[in-house]
């Protein structure tokens, strides 16, 4: 029996905190001891003394929530020689300041297969980090028959003003812009680019290679190319689907400010927590999922709307396409052919005896090996790898 320590902080929707209650109970079912530590508690510093005493096999969190935890001038992981291990479930050009290179007990993990590289780039090669995928979450309520599904798309997202992150562009220095232009420009027209490729293929076109200095200035550009581009993407599917006539439930923020406010087959929903989306999942016939820039990545909607009985329905993704099969399991869409979008989704509603069978083959794909517990017996592999490094 291990013992393992949990770190549960806040994230928008509960969905984090959800997931880290999800893996603690499979560590429990797996026989295990689990200490999970609320990092809002008022009680946080004794939650803390209890998974070190005596010492946690290893210590788990989500996007490096806690990861800076010292005693003195010491990272505590270190000074007690417990392994803290985090999957970052965005990109780390929001959290790299989360990841602490010279920690020794520290290993990252990443949700799609360029992030390692790009942590690579960003810390000279001095961060363990390795890809590892999201898990699916499963609704406390029964999924309806398939045909009686009420909800014909679900799309949980919010809007973004891309066009308002690229005017502010404009008052950044000219190197900076032609950078954020040329990286706008690969991500929307070659979507399975990673942004550091974009990045270096800007400055290859400059002639030059940046230094460790200038690239890391760089990174604190992407945020702002990252929202434009995810918001110009989501307001492009949409408005496919919308101009088809295909009803959508939108769930999410500031679609009232957006174009497609008056879409007469679209309703808007303001954001759900993730267990209220769960159960909406298991009213939908479609939920339309849109990676965010991550061209060989996971994340947990494709997971959660299979376990949920709904056809996923994603982006193209070099691992989604390697764990599932087109047109058996899962429908994917790719940028380059958008306008394919509305006869890929209305093919289903169409016929949903037809392709009930498909989302009963990614519910069994998805029940067989990608929910929490399955992630769960992964990482106490992984963890008793890394303590042997």
């Amino acid at each position: 029996m291990k013992k393992i320590g949990l770190f549960r902080g806040q994230a928008l929707y509960d969905v984090l905190p959800i997931e880290i209650d999800e893996l603690a109970t499979a560590f429990r079912d797996l026989g295990h001891d689990v200490q999970v530590v609320d990092l809002f508690a008022p009680d946080v510093n004794e939650q803390f003394k209890r998974v070190l005493s005596p010492p946690a096999d290893f210590i788990f969190a989500f996007n490096g929530m806690g990861s800076g935890i010292r005693v003195g001038n010491q990272s505590a992981f270190d000074a007690c020689r417990v392994l803290y291990m985090t999957l970052l479930v965005d990109h780390p050009m929001y959290i790299h300041d989360r990841v602490f290179p010279d920690v020794r007990h520290f290993q990252v993990f990443c949700i799609d297969r360029t992030h390692p590289v790009f942590l690579d780039r960003l810390f000279g090669g001095r961060v363990r980090a390795r890809f590892f995928p999201h898990g699916g979450s499963q609704a406390a309520v029964p999924g309806r028959p398939f045909a009686e599904r009420d909800v014909d798309v679900l799309f949980a997202g919010s809007y973004y003003d891309f066009e308002a992150q690229r005017s502010g562009w404009k008052r950044l220095p000219g190197d900076a812009v032609k950078l954020m232009e040329t990286l706008a420009a690969v991500l929307l027209t070659a979507p399975e680019r990673a942004q550091f490729d974009g990045i270096m293929e800007f400055w290859q076109s400059q002639g030059r290679v940046p230094d460790d200095a200038l690239f890391r200035e760089m990174v604190k550009l992407l945020p702002s190319v990252d929202k434009f581009v995810s918001g110009y993407r989501r307001l492009s599917a949409l408005k496919q689907l919308a101009d088809a006539g295909i009803r959508v439930c939108v769930c999410g923020d500031g679609w009232d400010r957006s174009p497609l406010r008056g879409a007469p087959t679209f309703t808007f929903e303001a954001p759900r927590i993730y267990p209220d989306l769960l159960a909406l999942m298991t009213r939908s016939k479609v939920v339309l999922n849109l990676l965010p820039n991550f061209p060989d990545g996971s994340h947990e909607r494709v997971f959660s709307a299979m376990l949920n009985g709904a056809v996923s329905v994603s982006t193209h993704s070099r691992f989604l396409a390697e764990t599932f099969m087109e047109g058996e399991d899962v429908l994917f869409y790719r940028w380059d052919r958008l306008a394919e979008l509305p006869a890929i989704v209305s093919q289903v509603l169409a016929q949903p005896e037809r392709w009930k069978a498909l989302a009963a083959a990614g519910q069994a794909k998805a029940r067989a090996g990608h929910t929490w517990r399955h992630r769960a017996e992964q990482l106490i592999t992984l963890a008793d790898a890394v303590r042997k490094d």
